[in-house]
C-alpha cells in the first residue's frame, strides 16, 4: 500500500505539476493575449490619436486659412476705403489748387487792369494840368487883352467914329480869336 500511497502521491503531484504548468501555461497565454489586446488597444487608441490630432490640426489649418482669409479681406476693404479716402482728400487739395489759382489769375488781371486805370489816370490828370495850365494862361491873356481894350477905348473916346468903329471890329475879332484858341485847347481839337 505503500507503493500504492507513492505512487498515487507521485500521481497526485504529476497530476498537479501538470495542472499548475497548465494552469501557468493558461496564465500566461490570458496574459499574452491580454499583453497583444492591451498593445492593440494601445495602437488602436494610438491611430485614433493621431487620426484626431491630424483632424484637429486640419481643422486649426482650415480656421488659420479663414481666419487669414477674412483678416485679408478685411485689410483690403480698410485699403480701398483708405485709397478713397485719400483720392477723395486729392481731389479736395486739387480743386482747392484751381480754385486759388483762378483766384490769383483774377487778382492778377484786376492789378493789371488797376495798374493801367492809375496809368492813365495820370496821364489824363497831366494833360487836365496841361489845359488848365494853358486855359490859365489864355485867361491872363485874355485879361491883358481886356485891359488893352479898355486903355483903347479910353483913348478911342477922343477917335472918330469910324476909328471908333474900326477899333471895336478889331477888338471883337482878337476876342473870337481867344475864345476860339480856348476851346481848342479845353477839347482839344
Amino acid at each position: 500500500m505503500a507503493l500504492w500511497l507513492i505512487i498515487g502521491l507521485l500521481a497526485g503531484l504529476a497530476v498537479a505539476g501538470i495542472a499548475f504548468t497548465l494552469l501557468e501555461s493558461y496564465r500566461a497565454r490570458q496574459q499574452k493575449g491580454a499583453k497583444i489586446a492591451a498593445e492593440q488597444t494601445a495602437t488602436r487608441i494610438l491611430e485614433e490619436a493621431k487620426k484626431e490630432a491630424k483632424a484637429i490640426r486640419k481643422e486649426g489649418e482650415a480656421r488659420m486659412r479663414e481666419s487669414l482669409a477674412q483678416t485679408k479681406t478685411q485689410a483690403d476693404q480698410s485699403t480701398r476705403q483708405r485709397r478713397s479716402e485719400l483720392d477723395e482728400r486729392e481731389r479736395q487739395i486739387q480743386e482747392k489748387n484751381e480754385a486759388i489759382t483762378r483766384t490769383t489769375d483774377r487778382l492778377e488781371k484786376h492789378k493789371t487792369e488797376l495798374t493801367q486805370a492809375e496809368q492813365k489816370l495820370t496821364r489824363a490828370e497831366e494833360k487836365l494840368a496841361r489845359r488848365e495850365e494853358e486855359l490859365q494862361r489864355q485867361a491872363e491873356q485874355h485879361a491883358r487883352l481886356q485891359d488893352e481894350v479898355r486903355g483903347q477905348l479910353e483913348r478911342v473916346a477922343g477917335l472918330t467914329r469910324d476909328e471908333a468903329k474900326r477899333s471895336l471890329i478889331d477888338q471883337m475879332v482878337e476876342e473870337a480869336r481867344f475864345d476860339r484858341g480856348v476851346l481848342e485847347v479845353a477839347f482839344g481839337t
